[in-house]
């Protein structure tokens, strides 16, 4: 799927107002997957890190104490909600080609938010849900804000980025 047909053309889709070069012949087009999400949470809690205290004294220190990174109980519980939902779609097709990734942030409510600290944590869950085998295959990432969703959602879009 990496490499473009012989017998392709290429065919620009406007998907959302946004345009994506597909390949297209008369048997296939190229990869599209298309999911709702839950709404990723923030980076800042998707990820924790713990360090070793040396002493024992009321005064921490880090010094020589290895820092040790790990997915929170929260970033776990969404990565299971989204392998669940990639399963029930279908859509585990482990992508080996290169991507390009369109998203949609709905948010949950009218809070001021950046829509950068979500998308980290939905690529990795795609990732571990086995959309496509590593995040470092997208070449092209667009991301929006959408309209206020009660309890928040991610509209996420999939395809093989052209060559």
């Amino acid at each position: 799927m990496g490499r473009r047909p012989s017998d392709a053309s290429e065919v620009v889709c406007r998907i959302r107002g946004f345009d994506f070069l597909l390949w297209r012949n008369r048997w296939e087009v190229t990869a599209m997957i298309e999911l709702t999400l839950p709404l990723a949470p923030t980076i800042n809690s998707y990820w924790r890190s713990t360090a070793a205290v040396s002493g024992s004294s009321k005064r921490t220190t880090r010094t020589h104490s290895p820092i040790k990174v790990y997915v929170s109980q929260k970033g776990q519980l969404y990565r299971a909600e989204v392998i669940a939902l990639v399963r029930q779609a279908k859509a585990n097709k482990k992508l080996e080609c290169r991507l390009q990734v369109f998203m949609e942030i709905n948010p949950a409510d009218k809070r001021v938010q950046d829509i950068d600290n979500r998308i980290k944590a939905a690529l990795d869950a795609l990732t571990h849900a086995g959309v496509y085998v590593d995040d470092s295959q997208i070449d092209r990432l667009i991301v929006q804000r959408g309209p206020i969703i009660r309890g928040g959602q991610m509209k996420v879009i999939v395809t093989e980025a052209g060559v």
